[in-house]
């Protein structure tokens, strides 16, 4: 009987522990996405919200988003700053050098 109550409490901890394992690993990766939804809200400063090329995360807000700006303002040289509206959040605002066409994407940003 006490081996029953003992498995009864170790496979539901296992399943647990290999769960956190997989989403631990899933969340390390990184990921290349792009900016879309782009709005105009004042000269050259725009509202966004980014997208993923991955599938397994596409369209997916179980992970945060944490940009890596500095590696995407060195990529694509008319962006001056790029700020997140909260942390872990896909959506943020950027400022350019130059107007920049809101029905296309922006490629190449770091996540």
């Amino acid at each position: 009987m006490k081996n029953k109550k003992t498995l009864f409490f170790i496979i539901p901890l296992a399943f647990i522990a290999i769960l956190l394992i997989i989403f631990s690993a899933l969340g390390g990766i990184n990921r290349t996405g792009y900016l879309n939804e782009i709005k105009l809200i004042k000269k050259n400063t725009y509202h966004f919200r980014i997208n993923y090329y991955d599938k397994i995360f596409r369209n997916s807000d179980i992970y945060n988003v944490y940009l890596d700006t500095q590696r995407t303002i060195n990529d694509n040289s008319f962006i001056k700053n790029i700020k997140m509206e909260k942390d872990g959040s896909p959506f943020g605002t950027l400022t350019t050098t130059k107007a920049i066409n809101t029905k296309k994407k922006i490629l190449y940003i770091y996540i």
